[in-house]
């Protein structure tokens, strides 16, 4: 990889990692129902905006550890907050821990091919971007889920003429 391609590849994962965290924190409305883990995540996302900030400015062999780590710890803190809504049975707890599993099942198989203990084929040279997609595609079927429900509720206290 290029100099320019290796600090992309840094800074944009680990901004992902960033952002990750504001898409649990809203899709699982961790404000109301999990405060604790809602402070967690505020929490790690100051972290992961210092790793964003050495992501520009270390060396790259550096910005790449920083990537890997903040990766794996977003990952992990994801699933366990994602795992715990869910046996609280918060609203698309369980969908949300289910379509992340999906990305990680996806990014693992990358790196057991990365690794050498998988064959490289279509499916583990594009594990990443598959397991993104499915989980894209499901997040996206209970967001529509979540709307159309706030839709009629709105109009469920509409008074009727």
């Amino acid at each position: 990889m290029g100099e320019n391609t290796s600090r992309l590849v840094a800074l944009g994962f680990t901004f992902a990692s960033t952002m990750a965290t504001l898409f649990a924190q809203s899709f699982l409305n961790t404000e109301i129902y999990c405060p604790r883990w809602h402070q967690v995540l505020n929490t790690f996302r100051s972290y992961c905006w210092l790793a964003v900030i050495a992501s520009l400015l270390l060396p790259i062999p550096v910005a790449l550890h920083i990537m890997d780590v903040t990766g794996f710890m977003a990952a992990l803190l994801l699933l366990i907050c994602g795992s715990y809504c869910s046996l609280r049975r918060l609203p698309s707890a369980r969908l949300f821990v289910f379509a992340w599993s999906l990305f990680l099942l996806g990014a693992g198989v990358f790196a057991l091919r990365n690794l050498g203990i998988l064959p490289a084929n279509f499916i583990t040279l594009h594990g990443i971007q598959i397991g993104s997609a499915l989980e894209m595609l499901l997040l996206s079927f209970a967001l529509a889920a979540r709307f159309n429900k706030l839709k009629r509720q709105k109009s469920a206290l509409k008074p009727r003429c």
